[in-house]
């Protein structure tokens, strides 16, 4: 008789919410800010306002992490697109030190030009009543995951602004 088992990485899925957000200021390109808990990025002519999001306490063993995002009912929200909802999220090789600002120009060593863009796509969310959970893309597993978040701008200007809890906004998806 063979021992019954089960097949790796198909445990229920865990997650980890809330990150840590930054905001990064292309027109103050050294400037670092105080984390904040919303979710806002923009792209207005020659201007953007980027977040980076920094996942901690995620389990060595995690396998299979996504990139996911919720969205509450509409009562339970704040939650507004202007323009193209269209973002291009990258997963950074690094961050800066603790005692580093954390700034649109110190995230570039960590940026890597060949890193896996993903696009969750916002755009007319707030509109639908919800409660909705969406997935923006597969990436590499680590304990510390690190992003960065702007807007795309193939497709022109846009705004997006989300508060985050429990119920909205930015989660790691993994298994263990």
């Amino acid at each position: 008789m063979t021992p019954p088992s089960t097949p790796m990485g198909t445990g229920s899925p865990e997650e980890l919410p809330q990150p840590t957000m930054y905001n990064l200021n292309s027109s103050d390109a050294d400037r670092g800010e105080p984390p904040v808990d919303y979710f806002q990025v923009e792209a207005q002519e020659e201007v953007s306002i980027e977040q980076a999001a920094v996942f901690r306490g995620i389990p060595a063993g995690a396998r299979l992490c996504k990139l996911m995002w919720r969205q509450a009912g509409s009562a339970e929200r704040c939650f507004s697109v202007d323009g193209h909802g269209l973002t291009a999220v990258r997963q950074l090789s690094g961050f800066p030190g603790e005692d580093e600002p954390v700034t649109f120009n110190s995230l570039r060593a960590f940026d890597r030009g060949n890193a896996t863009t993903f696009s969750p796509d916002f755009s007319f969310w707030p509109d639908h009543d919800g409660p909705f959970e969406h997935m923006a893309g597969a990436m590499t597993c680590s304990q510390e995951i690190y992003l960065r978040i702007a807007v795309n701008r193939s497709y022109g200007d846009g705004s997006i602004y989300l508060d985050q809890d429990e119920k909205n906004g930015f989660y790691i998806q993994y298994t263990l």
